[in-house]
């Protein structure tokens, strides 16, 4: 029997006692000051190994994000797969879309940008935080090493690392700012935009080889990175017929 199913990558993500950290990380999106238009992309690399024919590799997920005015426009990916018996075949890597208005509480949440598939009426934090990567980064816990600067001017890097060696604890914490980024109305952490006087645009968490107290072997190098940069020349299609379906069925967002 051959069946359509639905995965949604940043979502479905085995948890353990590791990710609840890693969880607590996702971005936020805060009121723009003096810009009407930026796209971006959010990148999020997870401290998941999964075995393949080149030995183990991460589980990566990339959202895309598009600032028009007061409108902000996600593109969040899924997996879409055939089911046969019990075995997944033809998986096919698809996004779903959210659209809401800066400010408001809800947003409509679209699998496909068309006339007749339905759409949800959603809460804008609920999405944004268990699909699109937002909460308060915490630091609590590690301890400050040094901050490097960068050679391009408004560029650096603070580290840290965690006392701890218990199993799955992180090793150590680096997180990067750029000043010219301050801007931007994304953030991945509005309390430490504003203590560093600078926009986050990446934090990377690592984790160093482990010996696994269940299989008595070592468990690799694992790291968590979660990114954003400034995308140009992203195709504004999709935005303008998001907008143009709402109209036609005379919803509001």
């Amino acid at each position: 029997m051959r069946t359509s199913q639905k995965s949604i990558a940043t979502s479905r993500i085995p948890v353990w006692k590791l990710l609840v950290f890693f969880l607590s990380l996702y971005g936020c999106s805060i009121r723009p000051k003096s810009i009407a238009e930026v796209d971006l992309e959010l990148r999020v690399l997870y401290p998941v190994l999964i075995p393949t024919e080149n030995g183990y590799e991460p589980i990566k997920d990339t959202v895309f994000i598009q600032y028009r005015r007061d409108t902000v426009f996600y593109h969040i990916p899924f997996n879409e797969f055939d089911l046969v018996g019990m075995e997944a075949k033809n998986i096919r890597r698809k996004y779903c879309y959210f659209i809401y208005r800066q400010g408001k509480d809800s947003g409509i949440y679209m699998y496909y940008l068309d006339t007749t598939s339905v759409f949800h009426n959603l809460n804008v934090d609920s999405v944004l935080t268990h699909r699109a990567f937002k909460k308060e980064l915490e630091i609590a816990g590690f301890q400050f090493l040094k901050r490097e600067i960068r050679e391009k001017k408004g560029h650096f890097t603070d580290r840290y690392f965690y006392p701890t060696e218990l199993e799955d604890d992180l090793d150590s914490l680096n997180l990067s700012y750029n000043k010219e980024l301050i801007h931007l109305p994304f953030s991945l952490s509005p309390k430490l935009d504003s203590a560093q006087h600078s926009k986050l645009y990446k934090i990377h968490a690592i984790l160093n080889e482990q010996q696994n107290s269940i299989v008595h072997k070592p468990y690799p190098k694992r790291e968590y990175i979660l990114e954003f940069e400034v995308k140009k020349n992203m195709n504004h299609l999709l935005l303008d017929s998001a907008i143009a379906v709402l109209r036609q069925r005379k919803m509001n967002f």
